[in-house]
């Protein structure tokens, strides 16, 4: 560890590897953007501030602050074209207090669960992915977020759990109205989930197998 920046080349030159990274502790506020891309192309996207994450810190998100920055636009198309990826994904990032500036933390190449959210947050993925599987129409146009900066969004069923823990009778209100209603199969399983997680262990033995092990 360099304890300061006067100490910097002093510390290097008793590195024997020539071949080494050297990293910096960025202070600042954490987020995401989650993506559809075609072929390294985003075409609908959204970003957000995490608000806050349940049970942990390193846990998934329980609710973000939508957040509309050309930064995050370039970051998006950087990182499509060194991915070349396709289909749904999303990148974490990272803002720095008092610059502003955004830094790349990492890529999931994967199907995040914000991305049910999507048409709330304006850059409903839906039409597009269809588009992109069916390819019944013209070609999908990229879309980039505009006038959503700031909305903020609940993540059911984390902020759920967080609400049910801190006996926070609003929270829990708020939570539900950003269910997937509209998907009554996936509404039903995170209904699941909740409800799981606080039923007793000695009730969930008495349940058979296929349905114990989907509960948390």
């Amino acid at each position: 560890m360099i304890p300061d920046p006067d100490a910097k080349d002093r510390e290097l030159t008793t590195v024997i590897d020539p071949e080494f990274m050297v990293q910096r502790c960025v202070d600042g506020r954490v987020g995401g953007t989650t993506l559809l891309m075609e072929r390294g192309v985003p075409i609908r996207y959204f970003s957000f501030y995490k608000l806050f994450n349940w049970p942990g810190p390193f846990s998934p998100s329980g609710g973000g602050e939508l957040k509309e920055d050309p930064q995050l636009d370039t970051l998006v198309d950087q990182v499509g074209r060194m991915e070349n990826f396709h289909g749904l994904c999303s990148i974490d990032w990272l803002e720095e207090r008092g610059t502003g500036k955004i830094y790349l933390i990492e890529f999931n190449p994967r199907y995040t669960p914000t991305t049910y959210v999507s048409g709330w947050a304006g850059s409903d993925f839906l039409p597009a992915l269809s588009g992109m599987h069916q390819r019944t129409g013209p070609p999908v146009t990229p879309v980039r977020p505009s006038g959503h900066g700031g909305k903020i969004f609940q993540m059911f069923p984390e902020s759920a759990f967080r609400a049910i823990d801190d006996r926070d009778v609003p929270l829990f209100i708020r939570s539900l109205g950003s269910a997937p209603w509209n998907d009554p199969g996936l509404f039903l399983a995170e209904i699941w989930r909740l409800v799981g997680h606080y039923v007793p262990a000695s009730w969930k033995k008495m349940l058979p197998r296929t349905h114990r092990s989907r509960l948390i």
